[in-house]
């Protein structure tokens, strides 16, 4: 999704809290804000304020994201994950 796509293009992503899990894991490059983004601000402000370090967090992101989308696992797991969803509809 969108989440992945700011990941690899070095962006920072700010996500709201959730309970859901998922494969591969986003969630733990995201920086993470209340589900109500009552504190976006200041993480925003955080962010801006401490820039060099998070853009260097960002890179570093943006490669291990660019090498999950070119790894043969991450295919076969779509297979995967397709193959279940389709028999689930036949």
């Amino acid at each position: 999704g969108k989440d992945v796509q700011g990941l690899t293009h070095d962006c920072v992503v700010i996500h709201p809290r959730t309970d859901m899990t998922i494969w591969p894991d986003v969630w733990s490059d995201h920086l993470i804000c209340k589900p109500d983004f009552s504190d976006l601000e200041q993480i925003v402000t955080q962010v801006l304020d401490s820039w060099s370090s998070y853009e260097e967090q960002a890179r570093k992101n943006g490669a291990k994201w660019r090498e999950i989308g070119q790894m043969p696992v991450l295919t076969k797991r779509i297979r995967m994950l397709l193959d279940k969803a389709i028999g689930n509809y036949q």
